[in-house]
């Protein structure tokens, strides 16, 4: 790099996961911003000035945190690592955020108060960090900051809508698919449903030794010395036994969830109550109530009452 040149740092983000796995999308835009920086040979870029985000959404402000690629560029910038003067290249300003106007301007005035220029690919303009009364690039930030957060909330809008109907659908019994089934059960080739598999024995056996007085350890410990394992073939951990003896999917219950953020964080929180026989039961009520029982009164279980067995057989019924 000569005296008189300066740093560009190439930024590229894909939320979406097809395109984060074959790299076109990533691939495109470092292509568009090094043909950009053509026109502007007083930048200098190498491999470890281009920063990518795989997968990662900016509607949540995900690549924003310190894990992120974008986040550890704004924590170099603000550390003064990164010099004054360099230039970031992103395709628009939707790259960068998708938080909105006023939270992406935010963003876009952090940068230029470090002395960082913003090269926008798709406009083909540069917004200079101390250039106060730049019309022409306020506005273009503006806008596509403005329609970068409408798309994505236009798609998240869409995304809960058909959730809620296929929620609604496992309610009725006309769809008898969910992302992830219990490890014990397969789902069927045409989504009809599920078939419980060999590891449901094993399960079957968790139970079984809880009910003769075994804790979760002695029981990981049996069924090592009996040779069992988990779905994928290694070795089951007390943790999971404890985990197994806990869950009502062997009750044949799928509880739905909607997915939130809360403090940046995604949280999985119940939509109504649970779908009863959804799933192939594998343990009767009886049986996994009187575990329930044994593992409250055992030191440092939860303590719940589990007095009625038939207490999940009535529900009130909900719109989730």
């Amino acid at each position: 790099m000569t005296p008189e040149s300066k740093k560009a740092y190439l930024y590229s983000r894909v939320s979406n996961t097809i395109q984060s796995t074959d790299g076109h999308g990533i691939e495109r835009q470092i292509e568009a911003a090094r043909k950009f920086l053509e026109a502007y040979p007083e930048y200098e870029v190498d491999d470890s000035t281009v920063i990518n985000d795989h997968g990662i959404s900016a509607y949540s402000g995900a690549n924003i945190t310190d894990s992120a690629g974008l986040g550890g560029f704004l924590t170099a910038v603000r550390e003064g690592t990164i010099p004054r003067g360099s230039l970031l290249v992103i395709e628009a300003p939707d790259r960068l955020t998708r938080l909105g106007i006023r939270k992406g301007q935010r963003l876009f005035d952090e940068l230029a108060e470090h002395g960082i220029d913003v090269g926008l690919v798709r406009f083909g303009v540069i917004v200079k960090h101390d250039t106060d009364n730049d019309f022409t690039s306020s506005l273009i930030v503006s806008i596509g900051l403005y329609l970068g957060h409408l798309e994505s909330k236009q798609k998240s809008e869409r995304i809960c809508a058909t959730m809620s109907k296929r929620r609604n659908l496992m309610r009725k019994g006309d769809l008898k698919v969910t992302p992830h089934c219990p490890k014990w059960l397969t789902p069927k080739p045409d989504n009809s449903g599920f078939d419980v598999n060999s590891f449901a024995d094993v399960v079957r056996l968790m139970f079984e030794y809880r009910l003769k007085g075994l804790g979760s350890h002695k029981i990981a410990d049996r069924l090592q010395e009996e040779g069992h394992r988990d779905h994928e073939g290694k070795t089951i951990t007390f943790q999971r036994v404890t985990h197994y003896l806990r869950v009502k999917t062997v009750l044949g219950q799928y509880q739905p969830h909607t997915i939130t953020k809360v403090n940046g964080k995604r949280q999985n929180i119940p939509s109504g109550g649970p779908i009863l026989d959804f799933y192939p039961r594998i343990i009767d009520d009886a049986s996994f109530y009187e575990v329930q029982k044994l593992l409250d009164t055992s030191k440092g279980g939860r303590r719940e009452e589990f007095k009625n067995v038939l207490r999940d057989l009535v529900v009130c019924h909900t719109s989730g």
